[in-house]
């Protein structure tokens, strides 16, 4: 019997930014994103982020 790999692959990320230099985007898929799905710039959520909600595209500085 031959052994068959099965992948999951990410989901597609459907997002907004509403300025081409924008550092966050709006995710617009159906029920959001799930943690590890990848984007094409190589950023991967770490976690589930809701549709509608906002994602940092890069790291940014807290107040602190």
């Amino acid at each position: 019997m031959a052994d068959i790999a099965i992948r999951q692959q990410s989901p597609t990320a459907f997002y907004i930014k509403v300025d081409p230099t924008d550092n966050v985007a709006i995710i617009v898929n159906d029920r959001g994103l799930t943690a590890g799905t990848r984007f094409p710039d190589g950023l991967t959520l770490v976690e589930h982020i809701p549709q509608g909600h906002k994602v940092a595209l890069v790291d940014i500085p807290g107040p602190w």
